[in-house]
């Protein structure tokens, strides 16, 4: 994993105003890319922030940090506030999904297929950077990440 640590570190080096800006840019991107796999009942946006959620819970909970970074994208996204408790739940929902890994990381294989490589390392990248907006990325990122990219 010596590749995701080097591109751990370089991240989390990063501005966190930089990084807010970079997640809001990739998010925006893949919840573009992911219309065509949307449905009646989920979105591409929904998809987007459903990766997300999982980003922030790979390390357990929601801090404030992590709320003050992402949720000015999500807001974007769908063009309404997002209140702290609100994500929080969110992320509490994603920590449950993350119990079951290997279905989100099928969900993600099932996406690539039906999308291209490009859209998966976006979502992988995505979650890098929503990872590092706390100054670190842990040890239980790392391996959520790792699994996602296989």
């Amino acid at each position: 994993m010596n590749g995701l640590d080097d591109r751990c570190r370089e991240i989390e080096c990063m501005d966190p105003d930089e990084l807010s800006e970079r997640i809001a840019t990739l998010s925006a991107k893949i919840a573009d890319e992911l219309e065509d796999f949307s449905t009646e009942e989920v979105s591409g946006k929904e998809v987007c922030v459903f990766f997300m959620m999982t980003a922030i819970s790979a390390d357990g909970a929601m801090n404030r940090k992590e709320y003050q970074y992402v949720s000015p994208a999500i807001e974007a996204l769908f063009g309404e506030e997002v209140t702290f408790e609100g994500m929080q739940a969110e992320a509490e929902e994603g920590v449950k999904l993350l119990e079951d890994n290997g279905s989100v990381v099928g969900f993600l294989d099932d996406i690539a297929e039906q999308t291209s490589n490009d859209v998966r390392d976006d979502i992988i990248q995505l979650t890098i950077l929503i990872s590092a907006v706390d100054g670190e990325i842990s040890e239980k990122e790392k391996d959520w990440i790792g699994k996602l990219m296989g």
